[in-house]
């Protein structure tokens, strides 16, 4: 590469077009592979141009064969051939925007020819869309008046549409413009999903979900009337007949559509208007009506607490005679967490609910465990074991990983991991008792999933040993020598015992 480069240089120098272009025909080279990082052949024979070194004539060759396709696109485009160069186009695969290299804009190139009458309007017309593959695309799909389409492509390339304008090109004015003949559904869908922002927001107003969208405009600190620019405004669209838009809609976007002006109603609607409703519909006791005022208002029924009320409290004070279902509901749905984690649980399909914990809110065995469920009216074991929808082996793996430290261990047992199991439990200073309960016992577990006897033993050993503190003061005296054991002894008259009282159904002092 090295000495085809010196030689090209060298007749560049010498301003010999003939010997080059001879020398790149018989070596059949394209100069754009000269190109590197520190190196630009058409930046070094402009300098020598500059300088008056070499001619335009010797400029003109260089640029001919800085790329064999692109020399071709040119004399396609110098020939006002737009069928010929469309086929070309389609048999090479060539997106226009690969034609440039330094001082060689192919857009600049075709927009010359055009203002001196070179090229016609459909041709020049023709590259600027076709510009890059997504844009080529994107107004194909305008051109059809294909919104479905154009709207299923958007999304799954990720494309925001004011992402293909450039200094030569503008979406918009370009739809309307008469000479492409754009539909005015086509326009307005264009214009209404320019940007990302808007495009979301016009999808939710068009399928009436004031729930996500306001849901969306919080998240995304949005002033509503900041979508809107010379070609697109907001309330006009809302209220255009043809887009049926619902008046309840109408009602929130005008009342979001300034900053202040949503901060002052939300002042006065959340959550006394909320609770108002929501305790209104309660007293009907209508749970279907509950349902939908909860879809079409809040995400969950904890966003109308305060300081001042509590929706939980509310429903289990007897007073109020909240019939069950209600009460049940609005338990369920007081998080969305609560909710959402349930529904996975109610799927009965274990590595589905694991892969859900690590894939959205939390990072599972890390900082979500099943008791972050429960609160003073909800307990996620008795809901699972009341519902007889959920499968027993879905009941036991809650109750397995119910807390941080059942898990652990529960994970290290199964792993058959002593060393793992032992280093938890030293290191957090675990009383082995304290993770049994009335559903679960960690001795059951072991013996019912532990079949080697020899593994069985041993780590049962490990937890008996660290059962609690009284017992691991004395099997540690105990296992010192035989001054441990008086040790031991003197231990347990301290503490008003005998050894028989170490005793259970799971652990033996003579054994």
């Amino acid at each position: 590469m090295d000495e085809i480069k010196e030689i090209i240089i060298k007749f560049i120098k010498s301003n010999n077009t003939i010997e080059l272009e001879n020398y790149i025909t018989k070596k059949n080279i394209e100069l754009k592979i000269l190109n590197n990082e520190n190196f630009d052949i058409m930046n070094y024979a402009h300098s020598l141009k500059k300088e008056g070194k070499i001619s335009h004539d010797m400029l003109k060759s260089v640029s001919n064969h800085i790329d064999r396709i692109r020399n071709i696109v040119v004399n396609i485009i110098k020939k006002n051939d737009l069928n010929k160069l469309k086929r070309y186009v389609i048999e090479n695969d060539i997106e226009f925007k690969n034609l440039n290299y330094s001082h060689l804009d192919i857009i600049n190139y075709i927009l010359y020819k055009f203002k001196n009458g070179k090229v016609s309007d459909e041709l020049k017309d023709y590259v600027v869309f076709n510009y890059d593959k997504k844009r080529s695309k994107v107004m194909n799909l305008i051109i059809k008046d294909n919104i479905p389409e154009l709207k299923n492509y958007l999304r799954y390339e990720k494309i925001e549409l004011k992402s293909l304008n450039d200094n030569y090109f503008d979406i918009i004015k370009y739809c309307l413009s008469r000479k492409l003949k754009v539909s005015v559904r086509m326009r307005n869908f264009v214009i209404s999903h320019f940007d990302q922002k808007r495009s979301n927001i016009v999808e939710y107003i068009r399928l009436n979900d004031t729930k996500k969208l306001n849901k969306y405009i919080r998240e995304n600190e949005i002033e509503l009337n900041m979508i809107n620019d010379n070609y697109f405004n907001l309330l006009t669209y809302c209220h255009d007949e043809r887009h049926h838009i619902s008046s309840q809609m109408k009602e929130f976007v005008i009342q979001n559509y300034y900053n202040h002006r949503r901060k002052v109603i939300t002042m006065i609607k959340y959550p006394i208007f909320l609770k108002l409703d929501i305790l209104q519909i309660i007293e009907r006791k209508n749970l279907d009506e509950l349902k939908r005022y909860k879809h079409k208002n809040i995400d969950e029924f904890k966003e109308i607490n305060d300081d001042y009320f509590d929706i939980m409290k509310y429903c289990y004070n007897e007073d109020h005679q909240v019939p069950n279902n209600i009460k049940n509901y609005i338990t369920l749905h007081f998080t969305e967490k609560r909710n959402s984690i349930i529904k996975q649980i109610q799927k009965n399909n274990i590595g589905s609910l694991i892969k859900y914990l690590v894939n959205n809110y939390f990072v599972y065995n890390d900082r979500f465990y099943f008791d972050d469920l429960d609160d003073e009216y909800f307990k996620i074991i008795d809901y699972c074991k009341s519902d007889n929808h959920i499968s027993t082996k879905m009941v036991d793996y809650i109750i397995n990983h119910y807390n941080k430290n059942r898990s652990c261990i529960i994970e290290s047992i199964r792993n058959k991991n002593k060393k793992k199991l032992k280093n938890y439990i030293d290191e957090y200073k675990i009383e082995i008792k304290s993770i049994n309960d009335d559903y679960f016992n960690i001795f059951n577990y072991c013996r019912k999933e532990i079949s080697n006897k020899d593994l069985y033993s041993e780590m049962k050993i490990i937890m008996l040993k660290n059962y609690d503190k009284l017992h691991q003061s004395v099997i540690t005296l105990l296992e010192d020598d035989l001054m441990g054991r008086e040790k031991s002894k003197n231990y347990l008259n301290e503490q008003n015992l005998e050894y028989k009282d170490l005793n259970d159904q799971y652990f033996n002092i003579i054994d």
